[in-house]
């Protein structure tokens, strides 16, 4: 923490999938006699960004029409198969 302006940094990179949310209290006193301070709870919640490739558990199989349109979605559904494919 900036202690001439307040502002709060991180030293090293957050990760979403590592933990997705700080909480902490920032404590604020001033130099007078008696000193005074105040406390307050700051909760950072941290935004998820698509920095993991796709993984699957298995191999899938499909056949799709060789004259689709680009830009065409194709939807695989099944017991554990929810696919989204978007023809290029």
């Amino acid at each position: 923490m900036n202690n001439g302006d307040g502002r709060i940094s991180n030293i090293q990179p957050l990760d979403y999938e590592t933990k997705n949310q700080y909480i902490f209290q920032v404590v604020a006193t001033d130099s007078g006699f008696p000193p005074r301070s105040a406390v307050v709870q700051v909760t950072v919640n941290v935004i998820d960004v698509d920095d993991n490739i796709p993984r699957f558990d298995q191999s899938y199989q499909g056949f799709i029409m060789e004259n689709l349109p680009a830009g065409t979605s194709v939807t695989a559904t099944g017991t554990n198969v929810n696919l989204r494919v978007v023809v290029s």
